[in-house]
């Protein structure tokens, strides 16, 4: 019960926070990307999710959409090095 309680409480937090936490196959139809695609982004930690149970996995709409705004300007991604000023 308390779990229970708990996972509402997460829930509600993020959606007070402006989240817009979908599920993955909902995401990749917005995207117009492959579920796969996303799910191998999140098992490569490449992409923020939030994980609620070991079977409830959703993904912030808003945030993806902005990485892939980044990717398509060609601005770099979290795993790629910046070049130092050495």
């Amino acid at each position: 019960m308390a779990v229970t309680i708990f996972r509402i409480a997460i829930f509600l937090v993020c959606s007070y926070l402006c989240c817009m936490l979908t599920r993955i196959a909902v995401a990749a139809k917005e995207l117009n990307v492959s579920e796969r695609f996303l799910r191998q982004l999140i098992a490569d930690n490449r992409i923020p999710f939030y994980r609620f149970s070991p079977r409830t996995l959703r993904v912030d709409l808003n945030e993806l959409r902005d990485l892939m705004r980044l990717i398509a300007e060609g601005k770099p991604s979290f795993d790629d090095e910046v070049p130092s000023d050495d």
